[in-house]
């Protein structure tokens, strides 16, 4: 089951896929609120997608997010602006 991490700290676990089978591009902008997803692969397999140019937006830091991406190597400079959507590898289209 994929979730979705809010910047405001707020999870939404357990999302299903339109099609009952792997989420859409379209299904992850929509969770992300955004044009360009960029993918993040987790030390766990699972995928966190997030907007590409969060950073130029308003968007606020995303500490739960941000924690993830450190973990997977991303280093402590890097920060995600905005919402996160995680999912299995397999869940998307």
């Amino acid at each position: 089951m994929a979730m979705l991490i809010k910047a405001s700290g707020e999870i939404i676990k357990n999302i299903e896929p339109a099609n009952g089978n792997d989420f859409s591009l379209e299904e992850l902008r929509e969770y992300t609120s955004c044009d360009f997803v960029q993918m993040v692969c987790l030390k766990d397999g699972r995928i966190m997608w997030l907007d590409e140019y969060g950073k130029m937006k308003d968007h606020v830091c995303n500490d739960i997010a941000s924690l993830l991406l450190w973990e997977a190597g991303g280093g402590k400079t890097d920060y995600i602006a905005g919402d996160a959507f995680i999912c299995k590898k397999g869940e998307v289209l």
